[in-house]
């Protein structure tokens, strides 16, 4: 739901692309005289303008399809693997993201949450439900 306000989205796809555009910092910039501007450049009129300093930033640009579903292992593990570099799972794992990172997957989360969902005394028929499981054999795996 934060992500949704966030990105003010209301309807359709919740993950979506998210395109990052990124711009370099300007210093300021005092603008010149109409005389010293060389000949060919006179006609612009901009070279006269003070141009203030600007700060580095990144707009981003929010898709309207939703991710394509093999694109989200790839950002599972990206997440992973900044939260490790940060120092961030250490603590709760014990392991190492080189040893830990290829035996995960997009689909680790559904089965981590099907796992908590039986820890919390879910019943089956509504982890099935919720999961979208077909048989009561896959959650039960």
């Amino acid at each position: 739901m934060a992500w949704a306000a966030a990105a003010e989205i209301t309807e359709g796809a919740p993950f979506r692309r998210v395109q990052a555009r990124r711009y370099k910092a300007h210093s300021a910039v005092k603008g010149r005289r109409i005389e010293i501007i060389s000949g060919g450049q006179a006609s612009d009129l901009r070279k006269t303008l003070y141009m203030p300093a600007v700060p580095a930033r990144v707009a981003y640009d929010i898709g309207v399809k939703p991710l394509h579903p093999r694109s989200i292992g790839p950002l599972f593990l990206t997440i992973i693997q900044r939260a490790f570099d940060r120092g961030g799972l250490r603590d709760l794992t014990g392991h190492d993201p080189a040893r830990l990172l290829p035996g995960l997957s997009a689909h680790s989360t559904r089965a981590g949450l099907n796992q908590d969902l039986f820890a919390r005394g879910e019943d089956l028929t509504c982890i099935m439900d919720a999961l979208r499981w077909k048989s009561p054999q896959m959650p039960l795996a």
